[in-house]
C-alpha cells in the first residue's frame, strides 16, 4: 500500500494540489455519471417491462395536508 503515499512522498505533490484543479475535467465527469445513471434507469425499465412487473401505486397525498388545504369531508 505504499503506492497511495507515493505522491506525497514526491517533492512537488502537494504544491501540485491546487483548489483550481478540482474543476478540471468536471464537464467530462457530469457527462459520464450522467450517461451511467441513465443506462442504469433504462436497464432496470427494459427489465421491469420485460418480466411485466407491476408498477407501483401512485403516491397518496397524506392526511394533514389534505386538513390544511380543506380536500377532506368530514
Amino acid at each position: 500500500m505504499s503506492w497511495i503515499r507515493l505522491p506525497l512522498m514526491h517533492p512537488g505533490g502537494a504544491v501540485s494540489l491546487q483548489p483550481s484543479s478540482l474543476w478540471k475535467g468536471l464537464f467530462a465527469r457530469i457527462i459520464m455519471i450522467g450517461t451511467l445513471t441513465a443506462l442504469q434507469w433504462f436497464i432496470y425499465d427494459s427489465v421491469k417491462v420485460y418480466f411485466r412487473l407491476p408498477r407501483p401505486p401512485p403516491p397518496e397525498m397524506p392526511e394533514s395536508l389534505k386538513r390544511k388545504m380543506g380536500l377532506l369531508d368530514y
